[in-house]
């Protein structure tokens, strides 16, 4: 088995640096935060990354990724985005399926699995988590305290992106999306 090792402060600088670098970049808000869950889970090492927003009072999945690519039906602990959206703070669980903050829910099934939610408030109106999980190690507390000012960076940079945000995630509307706009820089 390969160790993982939790990040230093200068992996957690260069995360964040690299965040800023992305959303100078980025075309759109879902654009952003596909590269920006890449770039999480390449830095740690999680398994499972998403997005999910409030629309309508509904949970909705813009966009999930694992470390090959993106994920149609992703394994989200719906309880632990739930308690980030309401308390408005970012929350880390070494064991969701033993945590007693979010009660009984499918993913205990699964065992041990280690879970990182960072809520993001757009000035646009947006509200969503930032979601991540691994089975081990638990996140760290530099992991909490980047991936938290990453989600500041979303927020406020986020602004600048006015179109609306479509979910749920389908791979086929972001590849037309893609193919429409490659057709636009060409004409």
């Amino acid at each position: 088995a390969v160790a993982i090792t939790h990040p230093s402060h200068g992996d957690a600088m260069r995360l964040i640096l690299r965040s800023t670098e992305v959303l100078s970049r980025a075309a759109s808000f879902v654009e952003y935060i596909e590269e920006m869950l890449r770039t999480i889970l390449e830095q740690t090492k999680a398994e499972l990354g998403a997005y999910i927003h409030r629309r309508e009072g509904r949970l909705e999945v813009v966009v999930a990724r694992d470390r090959k690519g993106r994920v149609e039906r992703p394994h989200i602990n719906i309880p632990v985005v739930e308690w980030a959206l309401q308390k408005e703070f970012p929350i880390s669980s070494d064991d969701v399926s033993e945590d007693l903050r979010f009660g009984q829910h499918p993913s205990q099934i699964a065992g041990r699995l280690s879970v990182l939610a960072v809520p993001l408030h757009s000035p646009v109106g947006r509200e969503g988590v930032l979601f991540l999980s691994r089975v081990e190690p638990a996140f760290s507390e530099i992991e909490l305290q980047a991936l938290t000012a990453v989600g500041h960076l979303a927020q406020s940079g986020g602004a600048r992106f006015s179109q609306e945000v479509k979910a749920p995630y389908a791979a086929g509307t972001i590849i037309d999306e893609l193919g429409r706009r490659a057709k636009s820089q060409t004409s």
